[in-house]
C-alpha cells in the first residue's frame, strides 16, 4: 500500500493512526439523582493528574418536564451564592428549579463543599 498520493500535482502523505494525537482530559465524577432532578458533577484534572481547584461543572437534568431539560453550572461563585442565599443566585436558581429541586441543588453544593470539591 502506498504511503502517499499525488492529486493535481501535489503529493500528500497518508496519516498513520499512531501519529494521531488526541488530547485526553481526566476527571472525577459524582451523580446525585432523585425522582425530580439528576445532578451530574465533574471535576477536571490538570496534566499532573491533580484536580483544578474549583473547576466544577454541574449538569442538571430537570425530570419534571417532558422532554427533560438539561442545564449546566460551572461558576463556583454562583454556586456558593446560592447556598448563601445571595439574591441574584437564588433568583436565577429559582428559574431553573422548583422549590424541592432548589433544596436538592443546595444539598449537592453542600456535599461538594463537604468533600472538598468546592470552597465556601
Amino acid at each position: 500500500m502506498e504511503d502517499r498520493i499525488k492529486i493535481d500535482g501535489t503529493w500528500y502523505v497518508k496519516e498513520h493512526s499512531e501519529d494521531l494525537i488526541i488530547p485526553v482530559v481526566s476527571y472525577d465524577g459524582r451523580t446525585y439523582e432523585t425522582n425530580l432532578y439528576r445532578f451530574e458533577v465533574s471535576r477536571v484534572h490538570n496534566d499532573e493528574g491533580k484536580p483544578f481547584e474549583d473547576a466544577i461543572d454541574i449538569e442538571f437534568t430537570d425530570k419534571t418536564v417532558t422532554p427533560f431539560k438539561i442545564s449546566h453550572a460551572d461558576n463556583p461563585s454562583w454556586l456558593i451564592g446560592v447556598i448563601n442565599d445571595n439574591k441574584e443566585g437564588l433568583e436565577e436558581a429559582g428559574d431553573i428549579f422548583n422549590k424541592e429541586g432548589l433544596q436538592q441543588f443546595k444539598y449537592v453544593i453542600h456535599d461538594l463543599i463537604k468533600i472538598g470539591w468546592l470552597k465556601n
